[in-house]
């Protein structure tokens, strides 16, 4: 039979370990919802960056046409069609820029991500290494 204080430093002991245990079952909630979260940003990165490319290939497709062309366009009409292109275009590569842009945003989240993750998991690690 154990002496009063060999029982209460057991449970001491138990209930440390306890707190330890749910300690790390909310910092790996909180590692999922980061990874969770992480997925979502590479998704939006990877959509957008389709979207740029799909964007310069239709400015390209644009640079490559004529607009004044005999019996079809000519005159007045070709020139208020070149202008009109030639605003499309502009507004496109706005776009394509912004894009860019946005990309390079979130990528710079993505590695926020990242190092929130390594924390999170630095930290598991500690707590476990306690118990």
């Amino acid at each position: 039979m154990g002496s009063l204080s060999d029982d209460r430093k057991k449970r001491d002991e138990e209930r440390r370990i306890a707190g330890l245990k749910k300690e790390i079952q909310d910092l790996e909630v909180e590692l999922k919802e980061y990874e969770v979260a992480k997925e979502k940003v590479q998704n939006a990165k990877a959509n957008c960056n389709t979207e740029v490319t799909s964007w310069q290939e239709t400015v390209g497709k644009f640079a490559q046409k004529e607009i004044k062309q005999p019996d079809v366009f000519e005159g007045e009409m070709a020139n208020k069609l070149e202008t009109y292109i030639d605003d499309a275009k502009e507004e496109n590569d706005k776009g394509i820029e912004k894009a860019a842009e946005l990309v390079t945003e979130l990528g710079t989240q993505i590695d926020k991500i990242n190092e929130k993750i390594s924390f999170l998991n630095n930290s598991i690690d500690y707590k476990r290494s306690l118990i």
